[in-house]
């Protein structure tokens, strides 16, 4: 059994108090990745990392008349596949080589490999793993099981969005996965009963 540390996205501009697209609270769960990530108990800490282009399809601005957190938008993968994906759409975050993209600096420890996602401006992507599709994969999976990695605690942001995506699709590929509730926050705390039914179903733990 080879364990992992999975650190969702702990972006600036995903925590306040300056973040475009802050998670209330988000910066009060990095005193505790901290402990966990020099625990001892993981053999590889990982961490994600929104990398979006400018203009990308998810941002309010790529959009005409379109507004933040309110315009929600039917998109469909650049190959033709899949299904239509109704995106609500956001402020403009985690832009490559912007300040916003910076990983929180109170993250005291060195991760031993980042996977970027949503690099692509016409494909949405919430997981570390693949689009929101599930046409479009990264190089994680393919990273961990050369590792030997076999089981995965999922922390990070946001609970509802990235978080609980990532962790799905943990499971789906088929790793041992727990996601690791007071390590992580959400966007919508209201959205959170229905999320944990969607990751236990998923064949997630919630410790």
């Amino acid at each position: 059994m080879k364990r992992c540390l999975f650190i969702v996205d702990m972006q600036e501009d995903f925590l306040p108090p300056n973040g475009a697209l802050a998670v209330n609270q988000g910066r009060d769960i990095i005193p505790r990745i901290n402990e966990l990530a020099k625990s001892g108990e993981y053999d590889l800490t990982v961490m994600s990392r929104d990398w979006h282009p400018k203009g990308h399809i998810s941002f309010a601005s790529a959009h005409a008349g379109a507004k933040a957190y309110e315009t929600v938008i039917d998109i469909k993968h650049p190959s033709g596949k899949g299904d239509i994906y109704k995106e609500r759409l956001w402020p403009d975050h985690c832009v490559q080589g912007s300040s916003g993209a910076d990983f929180a600096p109170e993250l005291d420890f060195a991760p031993d490999y980042i996977v970027n996602k949503a690099a692509d401006r016409e494909i949405e992507q919430y997981s570390a793993f693949c689009d929101v599709w599930g046409i479009t994969e990264t190089e994680l999976d393919s990273y961990l099981k050369a590792q030997g990695v076999t089981d995965i605690d999922v922390v990070g942001v946001a609970y509802d969005y990235c978080v609980s995506s990532t962790a799905r699709d943990a499971a789906k590929y088929g790793y041992k996965t727990r996601l690791i509730r007071d390590c992580t926050k959400a966007v919508d705390p209201a959205s959170i009963p229905t999320v944990e039914k969607q990751l236990t179903s998923a064949g997630v733990e919630l410790v």
